[in-house]
């Protein structure tokens, strides 16, 4: 951890300590700042297990080849279905994109499932944002949903039960992909953008 930088922080945490036990007036705030401590660390285990746990499911995939024969495989039943191909490359992306940070994940998604689309027809900047929002969607997707494991500690409940309401208020964003693919217009992609432009803002 010294390596990677965790001095400075450590540092700051001994000067709030001695700061708190010299000066008269903070130190009550040591019993204070103790159990913050504890509670940031109950509230913590929780993402942490979910992040190992996702990182070995990741990390098997893409040592063994798993992920891109999975993803070649699915996105070839659905090649002569746009609708059929962009249901499945959903599918790929919110599994592929289970918990992991943001780079990597458009990284895995768009080598693997992006290329597929660009095959049917759908434009360069479209396809990646399609597998791209997928991938970060699968953030409060179950049964990782990743984002509504750590809201759990917050909100004292179930991160499952979390992560199906998220999926029940979000249901609509499911959708804005798909209106991207079939009007470009939506992502400035295509001839007609400036018209759509026009009509949108008018």
């Amino acid at each position: 951890f010294f390596r990677w930088g965790i001095a400075p922080v450590l540092v700051l945490i001994a000067v709030l300590v001695l700061a708190c036990a010299f000066l008269p007036k903070s130190r009550p705030t040591l019993p204070d700042l103790v159990a913050a401590l504890a509670e940031g660390a109950r509230q913590a285990l929780p993402v942490g297990i979910a992040c190992a746990q996702v990182g070995v499911i990741i990390g098997v995939m893409t040592l063994t080849g798993a992920a891109s024969s999975f993803a070649n495989a699915v996105l070839a039943v659905g090649q002569h279905s746009l609708v059929l191909s962009l249901l499945l490359t959903m599918l790929v992306c919110l599994v592929l994109g289970m918990g992991i940070p943001t780079i990597p994940n458009y990284i895995i998604t768009s080598s693997l499932a992006a290329p597929a689309l660009l095959h049917l027809g759908v434009p360069l900047i479209v396809s990646h944002m399609f597998v791209f929002y997928f991938g970060i969607m699968a953030d409060l997707t179950p049964p990782v949903a990743l984002a509504a494991f750590a809201a759990a500690p917050i909100a004292r409940e179930s991160g499952l039960k979390i992560g199906l309401q998220a999926v029940r208020i979000a249901i609509a964003g499911f959708i804005v992909p798909y209106m991207a693919v079939y009007s470009p217009a939506l992502m400035l992609q295509g001839g007609d953008w400036l018209a759509t432009a026009w009509v949108v803002f008018k």
